[in-house]
């Protein structure tokens, strides 16, 4: 990730099937909903709801709340102190502990009261439905959330939001950093802004729906949305989930390879073994000592996972970088991945446990810096 501006690691999840392409860098990630940016600009009231910022989030699904602020006429306030222009003035410290389930149109609607436009890591709950479905939804999930504690209306009939959810809506709209851990076919996201930091992880997934629209209410997705206390607490989530299984460093030097032969490596191991998915690599020049464990761990591993780190250098722009693991019955690999022109290429660092906590500390490092 060092030398690479924007590091890819859409290959790294999923060594044993994941293809490498030049596509959205998390798509590929196990239980990942896929970016659905296109059914955005069908939103009511949007004037372009497909932005030229989707290009560059690396994976994430997207969820789009700009036209959905109009379905709630009532003005927003904050509960606690409001400065003079109404704006309300969060203290700098970080989150207090937070918890709940929530289903995917009321996080939209949550950040919609702060003015989110997009959400990375949130599938479009209101995909495929006509204006008056998305209003209905979204008045719905004011209800709820009201039911909930998370808003109010006070006497003026404003809608009230609670203060540490209000942080917390404000974290996830707008965050300095996006961190995505997938592993054992979960996929969690980390948002962080100044000292706030929330977790995010989908508890179900709507299946695909033959039928683009009217989409079923029925096939939102429930999320778990919790805060952490320091960047300690990122750091032990994220190091806990990478290293495991983390054991001694596998055998052998370092292995680059392309993608296409990863990929080639891959689907040779599925229909055919370890043999001949060592052949492949071996054609490829990678060295024999570490070769035949490579080819191991791709039929079978022992554990597999993945982190991205995602910051934005600015408003429109987001730069990843990332690092996975594979571990095998031989030893443990740090993976690397990044573009050489238009071809992919993979770094399979042999690597123990406490060099790949380092390395993750170092993926993390942005995060500290928000």
């Amino acid at each position: 990730p060092a030398s690479a501006p924007v590091a890819r690691t859409e290959a790294l999840a999923d060594p044993a099937s994941a293809p490498v392409a030049r596509t959205e860098a998390l798509a590929e990630l196990p239980s990942a909903p896929v970016a659905c940016s296109e059914a955005l600009a069908e939103l009511p009231s949007a004037p372009v709801a497909r932005s030229e910022a989707l290009a560059e989030l690396p994976s994430a699904p997207v969820a789009c709340s700009e036209a959905l602020a109009d379905s709630a006429s009532a003005p927003v306030a904050c509960s606690e102190a409001l400065a003079e222009d109404g704006v309300a003035v969060p203290a700098p410290s970080g989150l207090p502990p937070l918890e709940g389930k929530f289903s995917g149109t009321e996080v939209a609607r949550l950040a919609s009261l702060v003015g989110a436009r997009m959400l990375v890591g949130i599938d479009d709950p209101c995909r495929g439905m006509l204006s008056d479905e998305v209003a209905a939804a979204f008045d719905e999930a004011t209800q709820t959330l009201v039911r909930k504690g998370v808003l109010a209306v006070d006497d003026a009939r404003r809608l009230v939001v609670d203060s540490a959810w209000c942080r917390a809506a404000e974290t996830l709209a707008a965050p300095g950093c996006v961190v995505v851990v997938s592993a054992h076919e979960q996929v969690r996201y980390f948002y962080v802004r100044d000292a706030c930091i929330l977790s995010l992880q989908a508890e179900a997934f709507a299946p695909a729906s033959a039928v683009p629209r009217p989409l079923p209410r029925t096939q939102d997705a429930d999320y778990r949305l919790k805060t952490l206390s320091d960047i300690e607490a990122l750091h032990d989530e994220v190091t806990s989930t990478l290293c495991r299984r983390a054991t001694l460093p596998a055998p052998g030097a370092s292995l680059r390879i392309s993608g296409v032969v990863s990929a080639r490596a891959r689907a040779k191991a599925r229909a055919e073994g370890v043999e001949a998915a060592a052949g492949v690599l071996r054609q490829a020049g990678c060295d024999e000592a570490g070769l035949q464990a490579l080819a191991l761990a791709l039929v079978r591993a022992r554990d597999n996972a993945s982190a991205v780190c995602m910051t934005r250098p600015g408003p429109d722009q987001w730069q990843s970088h990332g690092l996975g693991v594979l571990v095998g019955d031989a030893g443990t690999w740090a993976l690397t991945s990044a573009f050489e022109g238009e071809e992919a290429w993979i770094e399979f660092t042999p690597t123990g446990a406490e060099p790949l906590r380092a390395r993750i500390l170092e993926l993390l490092a942005p995060c500290g810096e928000d």
